[in-house]
């Protein structure tokens, strides 16, 4: 059980990007990275990173070598190697310097782990575009039931993000152009535009039950539509003026059966009925997933303004239930319940990233050990390949005509 929970962990945790500040120079990446995590906790990891691009790079030709031995046409491998090869240049994974974690026990039940990224002064590039770099209150998580078994909320700039790969992989591209020529024509405005009206907070929830005989599943997500733009678009793809609008698609037992609301400023997509009463009653009530009692207690060390955040909370049953799914068959085990919430925020030098949660984290050492080999045995892969294009090249100088 704890490797899934230090899988999960790993796959939810968000890392910090700061922007260098003019006490850098005088620091080294040691200094400055180990001053935004926690020292003497349960887990602490460093690992300085110079050209991460020519090591992002040895990763993925390592990976398109294996793919090299399937049945995939040779023309496609080589477009696709190309494609990643531009995709890791433009990203400008070199302004990262430096990678920090840390893992700390604040009580017998509260843990605080934190993941922090030391880049260059003001990093350019669609990574950090996508990343966000403004500050704004979570709004929306009022939506999300008490009983959500996960949930979340995120601010995305679409029209930064669309604008930055335009610029970057689509602008010389002529299919990519004419492609969003054919979409502007349906939605019968500049793309950028139907963009900016995405732009704005992503909030999202599940819930579930278990009970003998069934586990049903349903979700709800909220879609900023500042403009309208979406609203109208999908009134005109789905011709209807209704704000309420019950998808046709159903399942057998009815645990699936979508419904789009058109809200102010907002398109919701529900699963079923179930969900979006769920939802609305949060609303009414006040009653929603921060407060209850363990994730209220977590407010106190977030921001609660910020770029994301994102809650887990499993009961026992539910816990048992990815138990025996996931790991082992062994249904009799005991098992307590699973908080953890996770925040990145904006501050004053850069990005920061904490998880409070209700289990020992420290097992996380071993998914960071792992991701760290990864890291050197791509640079010990770069360093193979450098010497083995030496070699070719002082065997030129040595050949026989």
């Amino acid at each position: 059980m704890k490797k899934f929970l230090a899988i999960l962990f790993s796959s939810l945790i968000s890392f910090n990007f700061v922007n260098a500040n003019t006490e850098l120079s005088q620091q080294t990446a040691f200094d400055a990275t180990m001053k935004e995590i926690d020292l003497g906790g349960l887990a602490l990891q460093y690992q300085k990173l110079d050209n991460l691009e020519a090591t992002a790079t040895s990763l993925a030709d390592l990976l398109l070598m294996n793919a090299a031995n399937s049945k995939i046409p040779q023309f496609q491998l080589e477009l696709f190697s190309k494609t990643l090869h531009e995709i890791i240049k433009k990203a400008n994974l070199n302004e990262i310097k430096s990678i920090g974690a840390s893992v700390k026990q604040i009580n017998n039940s509260t843990f605080i782990s934190k993941s922090f990224i030391l880049t260059a002064d003001n990093p350019q590039g669609v990574l950090y575009d996508a990343i966000g770099r403004v500050n704004r209150p979570f709004n929306y998580l009022n939506i999300v039931p008490e009983n959500a078994i996960l949930a979340g909320s995120s601010h995305i700039d679409m029209a930064v993000i669309y604008n930055s790969i335009y610029n970057n992989y689509l602008k010389n591209d002529p299919m990519a152009s004419q492609y969003i020529q054919l979409l502007e024509m349906q939605l019968g405005m500049p793309f950028a535009d139907f963009m900016k009206s995405l732009s704005g907070e992503y909030a999202y929830f599940a819930t579930t039950e278990i009970t003998e005989n069934n586990v049903s599943l349903q979700g709800l997500i909220r879609i900023p539509d500042n403009n309208g733009n979406l609203t109208k678009f999908l009134k005109t793809l789905l011709q209807t003026e209704d704000n309420i609008v019950n998808l046709p698609i159903r399942e057998a037992d009815g645990m699936v059966a979508p419904i789009l609301v058109f809200g102010n400023k907002s398109v919701i997509i529900s699963t079923n009925q179930i969900a979006l009463d769920q939802s609305i009653k949060a609303q009414d009530s006040g009653k929603n997933i921060r407060t209850i009692a363990k994730f209220a207690e977590y407010g106190k060390y977030l921001a609660n303004n910020g770029i994301s955040q994102f809650y887990l909370a499993l009961d026992d049953s539910q816990v048992q239930l990815i138990n025996s799914l996931l790991i082992s068959n062994n249904i009799n085990e005991k098992f307590e319940p699973i908080y953890l919430t996770t925040e990145s925020t904006v501050q004053k030098n850069g990005y920061k990233s904490i998880a409070v949660s209700s289990f020992n984290m420290a097992s996380i050492d071993e998914m960071i050990a792992l991701q760290s080999a990864i890291i050197q045995g791509a640079i010990a892969a770069q360093t193979l390949q450098e010497d083995a294009d030496s070699d070719d090249s002082e065997d030129d100088d040595f050949e026989v005509e």
